[in-house]
């Protein structure tokens, strides 16, 4: 009797209790947007929403499980959430990261952005909030030959976006530049002097006055009383 009660307690303490795995669950990544870009000008409050940001093809999102530091990437195209980025994480808290860097004066937008979420029962929807302290400046692809920034006695010439309806540059906010466009019918230069503010987007487009090209195109901008 002894040894049979013996055996029994060898085996009790040998069994081990499976611990369940970590659910897991969807999380969607379905969009990018720029925090508090805004036109420049006269009345800055007016936002500049029909202008859709173009950043570098590639980025990769860092997901944190803010407990046990188990790390995940999540490589995105910020120009294209046609079809959510999607991932399947353990329930629990985390944090995402993501930037994508620039110097000088450039046809892509740098920023950052970090996002804290909980995973849990629900299956998730973001979007990520990102900053920068870049601004904008476009030209209407309209009676013109060319456009560039001139900053610092270097000339940079603006890119034609692929709708062929404007042509863009990212700078620094605080840069200090004159635009310079050549118009389509006698080639003369139109320029304006302009500080570009961080997270500010400056449109401008040529138009032929009442009176006709007597003196001229003459160049306006967006949002300018």
């Amino acid at each position: 009797m002894k040894k049979y009660t013996l055996g029994l307690l060898v085996l009790l303490g040998c069994s081990e209790v499976e611990t369940p795995a970590p659910v897991a669950r969807e999380v969607n990544f379905s969009g990018i947007e720029v925090q508090d870009f805004q036109l420049g000008g006269a009345n800055s409050r007016v936002m500049a929403e029909d202008w859709k940001h173009i950043f570098e093809r590639y980025a990769e999102l860092e997901i944190t499980n803010v407990a046990s530091g188990q790390t995940y990437t999540l490589p995105f195209d910020p120009n294209d959430f046609q079809h959510p980025y999607n991932i399947n994480l353990p329930e629990g808290e985390y944090t995402a990261t993501t930037a994508q860097a620039g110097e000088g004066i450039i046809p892509n937008l740098p920023f950052t952005a970090e996002e804290s979420f909980i995973v849990g029962e629900e299956r998730l929807n973001l979007t990520l909030n990102a900053e920068t302290s870049y601004g904008l400046v476009t030209v209407k692809n309209e009676f013109l030959e060319s456009a560039a920034l001139v900053v610092g006695g270097e000339r940079y010439e603006l890119v034609r976006t692929l709708d062929r309806e404007n042509y863009f540059l990212y700078a620094p906010g605080g840069t200090t530049a004159e635009l310079q466009i050549i118009d389509h019918f006698d080639q003369d230069t139109v320029r304006r002097d302009l500080t570009i503010g961080a997270r500010e987007h400056y449109h401008f487009f040529l138009f032929i006055p009442e009176n006709g090209r007597v003196g001229g195109v003459e160049l306006g901008m967006m949002n300018e009383k």
